[in-house]
């Protein structure tokens, strides 16, 4: 469905995903205006599903919360409700289906514990009977790279969100351009100056201060996995040796394998999440031998979980 350029092309967008079709003209090596109609085509045939930034909303005051439910006694209507009220949410960031061991994931933001409870039970009271099982458990930090396997090239670029919560004062004009590049990081300057009430060049500072604060932390894509035949599993680690050391060994492995996208550092019931795409079940059951093999002297055990779908992914849902 797509060829070895439009895999290049969606590898530099997923490392910056504001990048100009102006540079990737001159490193895919076809014209602008190919370029252009090859990222529109990708998204029309729903490829490309979404571009978005990530914005590290600890750098705002708050708690990054991920929780996991599984159900019970619930139907189709009724486990549609729950799923569209958990979207609704302003505080949540991430909603996804899954298969396996839980039924739903959701991260949600919040100040501290006590609005956490409060928004989390605000959501889940009128389907409190049809909640078998959850577990909540505090992020950390998430160290993410590049989908190297569509492209077949080695090495990540990475980063980190997350970390110690602190409160950055934020202007009118912030709110609107990281709610704006949330939705779309590839609004261009001229539409988000619109929306900001500002000249382009403010708007230009105004991102840029944000991305050395470490409020903005990437820009980034989202894939239409079933169009690409992709599966998208989370897999929960436990650690019987969570030491630093032993993590950074874990997150040395993950940053040079092609297929590990995400790796979040938990708090909680569990010390690991990876986020991984993998082309089959295969492929799935090869990476979780390897890293078992690898680490069997610090993984406890794993517990794989497949998104089947992605329904709110917004680092700024405010």
């Amino acid at each position: 469905m797509i060829d070895k350029k439009d895999r290049e092309l969606i590898r530099i967008l997923d490392i910056n995903s504001r990048t100009t079709n102006s540079e990737i003209s001159k490193r895919v090596g076809i014209s602008k205006q190919l370029v252009a109609y090859r990222i529109e085509k990708l998204c029309d045939n729903g490829v490309i599903e979404k571009f978005y930034t990530i914005i590290n909303g600890v750098k705002l005051g708050y708690l990054y919360f991920r929780v996991y439910l599984k159900f019970q006694g619930l139907t189709s209507e009724t486990e549609l409700q729950l799923t569209d009220a958990f979207v609704r949410c302003k505080f949540t960031t991430w909603v996804v289906k899954c298969r396996g061991s839980w039924n739903l994931v959701v991260s949600i933001y919040a100040t501290d514990t006590d609005e956490f409870v409060r928004t989390y039970q605000e959501i889940v009271e009128p389907f409190q009977k049809n909640i078998l099982a959850k577990k909540v458990v505090l992020v950390q930090n998430v160290l993410f790279s590049t989908r190297d396997y569509l492209s077949g090239s080695e090495g990540s670029v990475d980063s980190i969100y997350g970390g110690i919560s602190e409160k950055q004062i934020i202007d009118k004009i912030d709110h609107l351009i990281l709610k704006e590049l949330s939705r779309n990081s590839r609004s261009k300057l001229i539409h988000l100056a619109k929306i900001a009430d500002a000249n382009v060049e403010t708007v230009k500072a105004h991102i840029r201060n944000m991305e050395k604060s470490g409020i903005i932390r990437a820009h980034k894509l989202t894939l239409g996995y079933s169009k690409l035949g992709i599966l998208f599993y989370i897999i929960p680690i436990n650690l019987s040796n969570a030491s630093e050391a032993a993590r950074k060994k874990i997150q040395n492995y993950c940053k040079s394998h092609p297929n590990i996208v995400y790796l979040v550092n938990i708090i909680g019931d569990h010390d690991i999440d990876l986020e991984i795409e993998v082309e089959n079940q295969s492929q799935l059951d090869s990476l979780i031998q390897d890293l078992t093999n690898k680490f069997h002297d610090i993984i406890r055990d794993v517990d794989p979980i497949q998104i089947v779908q992605q329904k709110k992914l917004d680092f700024y849902p405010f």
